[in-house]
């Protein structure tokens, strides 16, 4: 009877699917620069945060920020951006709050480097669009469609830059208009579980010449391979204001 456990078990483990080591946990936040990496095949991941920017007599808070993240295949990884409640004081116009427009988008990665290159960046792409379905103050008159497209580098063990291109199809006051972003940002292992991050992104649209700029920074911290924890600060130029916030990233 032993050996014909022992035998079961032996099948057992010859038939088992082989399972790859899975890497920590990558985010999205809390730069502004999306990363190339996917969520593994069969997993979900939850990012979600609050931000308070204060300009010249007003002050914005948002609460929530949710990106829903969810791996369907080595290639694929569909996204949402189910809740983010914002809310608006001061400037002298009445106080406005409500939930923002639901997004939801999909990333796919285009080149995959070669582990031992530091010369060659891994490439993926985000297609996305928000859905009118927010509140009224905060609801677009349309959908938004944006692309992304995303390269990382691995400068050295503890080193990485990344850069982001942003093309977004804008609808307000009854007009479409076309917004162009680009970032870049600098990563540094601080240790097994801390980091931290330098960034410059800039944002600029068909209705006004001038672009905003921004500089930001940050610090992130694993709890665990699957759970991270970030908070950052950064300034703009301009009215775009000073901002700090914190926020969180679970994958299952």
């Amino acid at each position: 009877m032993r050996k014909l456990w022992l035998g079961v078990l032996g099948t057992l483990v010859a038939c088992a699917p082989h399972l790859e080591p899975i890497e920590p946990i990558s985010t999205d936040r809390p730069d502004q620069t999306e990363s190339t990496q996917l969520v593994p095949a069969g997993m979900v991941q939850v990012e979600g945060g609050a931000t308070m920017l204060s300009t010249r007599g007003a002050r914005t808070t948002s609460y929530g920020e949710m990106l829903v993240r969810a791996g369907v295949h080595d290639a694929i990884e569909l996204r949402a951006e189910p809740f983010t409640y914002t809310s608006v004081r001061g400037s002298g116009a009445p106080e406005a709050g409500g939930v923002e427009d639901l997004a939801l988008g999909v990333k796919v990665p285009l080149f995959r480097r070669d582990s031992a290159s530091r010369v060659v960046p891994n490439i993926s792409v985000i297609g996305a669009t928000s859905v009118p379905t927010g509140a009224r103050d905060f609801r677009a008159d349309g959908a938004q469609p944006e692309a992304v497209l995303a390269a990382d580098w691995s400068l050295a063990e503890r080193l990485s830059f990344g850069s982001n291109l942003t093309m977004r199809r804008g609808h307000s006051d009854g007009a479409r208009y076309w917004e162009r972003g680009a970032s870049t940002t600098f990563g540094f292992a601080l240790g097994e579980r801390t980091g931290m991050y330098a960034e410059w992104f800039a944002v600029r649209d068909t209705r006004d010449p001038a672009a905003v700029h921004v500089l930001n920074s940050g610090v992130t911290y694993k709890l665990s391979s699957d759970f991270q924890l970030d908070a950052r600060i950064g300034r703009g130029n301009r009215d775009s204001g000073t901002f700090g916030g914190i926020g969180f990233a679970r994958r299952w």
